[in-house]
């Protein structure tokens, strides 16, 4: 298991000096869960190997209606959406973002960071 976190996060870091090669734009995302390359492989992998295993699997067992599960998982999302969006409008407010582009921001800690890690 050492090596592959290893070998991810070697990727991962070559991905991001390739594409920030200055290193202006990096935030102080460490120590942040999730957001370190290995955690994106890794997800994306598992979900992979999922959609793999169960179109095998789903073919040999009986149909289910998802309407339980899609309703919840709607109700959810318009609830967390409508809390995004708020919070998103009172934290622009408070640290004086405006419609104009080029406002200034912190890199090292900004300040929609966590709101943004809550979308993502």
């Amino acid at each position: 298991m050492e090596a592959y976190n290893n070998a991810m996060d070697k990727i991962g870091d070559a991905i991001i000096d390739w594409s920030d090669p200055t290193g202006n734009f990096r935030g102080d995302r460490e120590g942040w869960w999730l957001c370190d390359f290995r955690s994106a492989i890794t997800i994306a992998l598992a979900y992979v190997i999922f959609v793999g295993v169960g179109s095998k699997v789903m073919p040999l067992l009986p149909a289910v209606d998802p309407y339980p599960i899609k309703f919840i998982y709607n109700v959810s999302q318009i609830f967390l959406c409508a809390y995004m969006t708020i919070e998103a409008g009172f934290l622009a407010y408070r640290n004086g973002y405006t419609a104009m582009p080029c406002v200034e921001f912190n890199v090292k800690n900004p300040p929609l960071g966590n709101l943004l890690w809550l979308f993502y």
